[in-house]
């Protein structure tokens, strides 16, 4: 049975160091290390803080925006019964009108006051 002493470890750990500093393994690990760098260096990133800073607006533009989308269909449900309403409403009109006409009745103009 083969035995080691930690000098004998240290001794072998050490060779293979010296082996691995002058082996083409070097090399490949210090090109392969200087092409991640350069590939790195192109990449168009942003630092950690900015990012995390810019997921926040984002974060509360979402939000606003999700409001803004409410308030938009709230509009539009009141505009959809203020036309039904002005709809009944010029109906109304326009067969007071008739009776009038055939009653003989005459209408004053209102006066087209378009601020309401």
């Amino acid at each position: 049975m083969l035995r080691f002493d930690s000098k004998t470890l240290d001794d072998l750990a050490a060779r293979i160091g010296k082996a691995m500093e002058n082996s083409p393994a070097k090399d490949i690990e210090k090109n392969v290390k200087a092409m991640l760098q350069s590939g790195l260096a192109r990449l168009d990133v942003v630092p950690r803080a900015e990012f995390d800073t810019q997921a926040q607006v984002l974060l509360k533009t979402r939000e606003k925006l999700e409001q803004l989308e409410t308030r938009v269909a709230e509009l539009e449900a009141e505009n959809r019964r203020l036309q039904r309403k002005l709809q009944r409403a010029e109906t109304i009109i326009t067969l007071q009108k008739k009776v009038a006409e055939i009653l003989g009745i005459p209408l004053k103009p209102l006066d087209n006051d378009e601020s309401d």
